[in-house]
């Protein structure tokens, strides 16, 4: 069977998985591909440039030879190869990214590693050659691609929730808590009054709004008792003071 130059083989149109990214729609090997395929020009899109999909210049599978080579097999005959802006980034040409651009291809390319940590993804830029500025690759076996799909699908598992979504919950769960305090409030359902000694008297049951307005005056009323207690105890000490003075003949205050 034919294969293209990085090893996979040539793709029939009916083999193809199609996705979608940035507005466009892109073939891949296998669905592993797809993923990675997926995840890099979504952030290609974001971090790097607005992938234009209006405009015919974004390219997948293709089944050619390499431009220029009568022998080596495009990798995007294998649906493993993706052209992004190619108006922009003429093949040939060098520098098409500003410094700032790179940086941030370079970052979304060393997050697509398999489990050694290995990339996975090639970018034409770096070609030594003929550059390729719009040009992306596979560059690993299936094993690898695997892994590094997998640890996508980890990756956007997690970021499923988004801040937003988690503000939307967080207002949703306290207004289900309001809504639960006010029918608490409003219930005529009664609250048990218990006993505390077994000899006090029996007590009424009160209504959850009277039992809250209970437990308000019963801490008011400790507050003040603690407070009076306050008050004879310093008063306590005062005269106890003024006694131990008065026998020693040291009024308070007084200098030893």
């Amino acid at each position: 069977m034919a294969t293209s130059y990085n090893g996979w083989t040539v793709r029939d149109r009916g083999q193809l998985i199609w996705f979608t990214a940035a507005g466009g729609s892109f073939a891949a090997a296998n669905r592993d591909v797809a993923v990675i395929g997926e995840y890099l020009i979504t952030r290609f899109d974001r971090e790097v440039e607005k992938v234009h999909g209006p405009v015919l210049d974004d390219w997948s599978y293709a089944v050619r030879n390499v431009r220029g080579s009568t022998t080596s097999i495009s990798c995007h005959a294998s649906a493993t190869a993706w052209d992004l802006n190619a108006l922009r980034h003429v093949r040939g040409k060098r520098g098409t990214f500003t410094a700032k651009q790179v940086r941030a291809l370079r970052r979304i390319l060393a997050d697509i590693t398999d489990d050694r940590g290995d990339r996975v993804i090639r970018w034409g830029g770096d070609f030594s050659t003929v550059v390729d500025d719009m040009h992306f690759e596979v560059v690993a076996g299936e094993r690898s691609v695997r892994q590094a799909a997998d640890k996508i699908r980890r990756l956007t598992q997690e970021d499923d929730v988004t801040p937003e979504d988690r503000k939307a919950i967080a207002e949703q769960s306290a207004k289900l808590v309001l809504a639960g305090i006010r029918d608490m409030l409003l219930t005529d359902r009664m609250v048990p009054n218990q006993k505390v000694n077994d000899d006090d008297a029996p007590a009424r049951d009160m209504t959850i709004v009277g039992a809250l307005s209970n437990v308000e005056l019963n801490q008011d009323q400790q507050i003040q008792n603690d407070g009076a207690r306050h008050k004879l105890v310093t008063a306590g000490i005062n005269d106890i003071k003024a006694a131990l003075a008065k026998a020693t003949g040291n009024p308070p205050g007084a200098k030893q």
